[in-house]
Order: structure tokens, then sequence, then C-alpha cells
């Protein structure tokens, strides 16, 4: 299933700003709560995701 995990991959917010409107789009239909887990393990991420917001 290549297809569906391109698909997936696509829709997935990989750049600084995609995030912060995709999290804002969340925020702007009332969500308020946010699980935010990184793909990669590296503990960088989550530096890098506090730094975005």
């Amino acid at each position: 299933m290549p297809e569906y995990a391109d698909v997936i991959a696509g829709a997935a917010p990989s750049t600084p700003q995609k995030v912060r409107e995709t999290l804002w789009a969340y925020e702007d239909v009332g969500i308020d709560e946010f699980l935010l887990w990184p793909c990669n393990p590296s503990l960088d991420q989550v530096d890098r995701l506090a730094d975005i917001l």
C-alpha cells in the first residue's frame, strides 16, 4: 500500500509554517488541546516544536 503511505506522509505538516497553520486551523474550530509527537525519536524534535509555537 505505498500509495496510501504517500497520501499520509504528504498530509503531514512538514515545515514550521505549515505546523503553525495546521494548529491555528484546529484552534479556529474550538480545539484547545493537542497531542503532538515527532516522527523522529530525537529529543531535539521537541525543542524544535517548542520553538515553532
